[in-house]
């Protein structure tokens, strides 16, 4: 039966190659003028993991933080949209409220047949990602500035510009561009969006460092704004 189980699940798995970030789609990310970029679910999932690992390994002073098997919930946080599909975090509130509880019961019937002690670890931390308060949470959000400034190393390409003429800005698009002076920069509003829903997480700053020596690399200065939301 477990080995019918994990047949099944790695055909779910298959699928999240095929689910496109909403993020990436709605601001328009280009890798150059001609070419929009991509990024799937999949992608995301080994990215935000191998992230997190990275940050463990390399920082000391934060691996308190880190939960059991935080490298397997990361690898499967998003499992769920390969049933409901990605819905951005500034979607409407009743929607995504809707997507934490139908992605909570798809992963605990994933995860069923585990093992019970990384069965319980995976759905315990899997609870307090969606608090959107942990270092797991401040990882998620972190890999998708990263991803953004990679792609776009002027720091233009891609822009609220874009989202606006195709689907209209949100209420936090908008104040975004206010805190940051008036910048349309994808970029920005994601730093904005960080700063502002990781107060208290233990182990910020760290995170602020990496934050702060991206700007140094693409814009050759850190931006006042990031100060003033510090």
């Amino acid at each position: 039966a477990r080995c019918k189980t994990a047949w099944e699940n790695y055909k779910i798995l298959m699928l999240l190659h095929k689910i496109r970030r909403t993020g990436v789609k709605n601001h328009g990310i280009c890798i150059s003028p001609l070419y929009l970029a991509d990024q799937n679910v999949q992608e995301h999932s080994y990215l935000v993991a191998t992230l997190a690992v990275m940050m463990y390994a390399m920082f000391e002073e934060i691996q308190e933080y880190f939960p059991p098997h935080y490298v397997e919930t990361l690898l499967l946080h998003d499992i769920g949209e390969t049933k409901i599909g990605d819905i951005a975090d500034d979607g409407a509130a009743d929607a995504v409220i809707h997507k934490d509880e139908e992605e909570y019961v798809f992963l605990s019937d994933f995860v069923n047949d585990f093992a019970p002690e990384i069965r319980d670890d995976i759905m315990a931390n899997f609870s307090q990602f969606q608090k959107k308060h942990d270092i797991l949470y401040m990882i998620d959000k972190l890999e998708w500035i990263l991803f953004v400034a990679y792609l776009t190393p002027s720091g233009d390409a891609g822009s609220l510009n874009y989202k606006e003429s195709h689907t209209g800005l949100t209420k936090q698009d908008k104040h975004a561009i206010e805190a940051t002076g008036g910048s349309y920069r994808t970029v920005d509003a994601m730093v904005v969006h960080f700063l502002e829903h990781t107060h208290g997480i233990e182990g910020r700053e760290i995170f602020m460092g990496l934050i702060k020596a991206v700007y140094m690399d693409i814009d050759g200065y850190i931006p006042d704004f990031v100060g003033k939301l510090y």
